[in-house]
């Protein structure tokens, strides 16, 4: 059943299924709205649109914070998923384009950094446009979403062999890539283990390590502050003060 002269507005359908012979199976009722003023629509060369709403942890406002999104796959987006375009305000309310970096996805969801210009303490809505009607490329782009104060940002998600240079891709403009060394098997060390989002490396706390080939910018050779943040999982922890983070550059 079409009908194309249904006017803006919000409505309620039942509906009603019946058996092969005819007798009342079951029934359902749906809300719905219908909106075909898109005035505001931020991107014409996307036809779908989903709200996002980040919360905050913190009592102050947030300047350009990499929000983790778990996107559950809709149908009607790429099975890449290089159609997504996000943007800072809620759908068909205009608003502009956030960086986004896309760490892994699959066929049910994707897992996704979103670079946000201001998060205050009660949160913010941002909207993500999908579904384009003309060819398209990747949106990505992930040093935009690390900004000046993020020096190197490895994720891991890479497999490379043992030894190979650079095998470890930084995230930010500052190209500081990273090779991964001793990891023969021993131990069951491997850069191909599970992490939380992606792929991790396993070390086997005795010969494995990650080395960058060059020195990270803003890190003092010696004194200063500055901050290491990464997600970590021990199978044991050792007696003392376990060392995960250091360098002579």
């Amino acid at each position: 059943y079409t009908n194309s002269s249904i006017a803006d507005g919000s409505y309620t359908a039942r509906f009603y299924v019946n058996d092969t012979s005819g007798n009342l199976n079951d029934t359902a009722q749906v809300t719905f709205s219908i909106n075909t003023t898109l005035s505001n629509w931020a991107n014409s060369n996307l036809d779908r649109c989903r709200n996002i709403t980040i919360t905050s942890a913190v009592s102050s406002t947030l300047t350009n914070f990499p929000a983790y999104i778990n996107l559950t796959k809709d149908d009607e987006m790429l099975a890449n998923y290089i159609d997504l375009r996000f943007y800072n305000t809620s759908c068909n309310n205009n608003g502009s384009l956030l960086a986004h970096e896309i760490e892994n996805y699959t066929n049910i969801k994707a897992d996704i950094w979103v670079g946000i210009p201001s998060l205050p303490s009660s949160g913010t809505i941002i909207s993500v446009y999908y579904k384009n009607n003309t060819a398209i490329s990747s949106g990505e782009n992930a040093t935009g979403v690390w900004d000046a104060n993020y020096k190197m940002v490895q994720h891991l998600e890479e497999t490379p062999a043992n030894g190979v240079a650079n095998g470890h891709v930084d995230s930010t403009s500052n190209s500081v890539n990273a090779t991964a060394n001793g990891f023969d098997g021993a131990a069951g060390s491997t850069t191909d283990a599970t992490g939380i989002i992606d792929g991790a490396d396993y070390f086997d706390a005795t010969n494995s390590f990650v080395n960058t080939s060059k020195a990270i910018p803003g890190i003092p050779a010696s004194g200063g502050n500055y901050t290491v943040e990464a997600w970590l999982y021990a199978d044991t922890f050792p007696a003392g003060s376990p060392s995960f983070f250091g360098g002579d550059k």
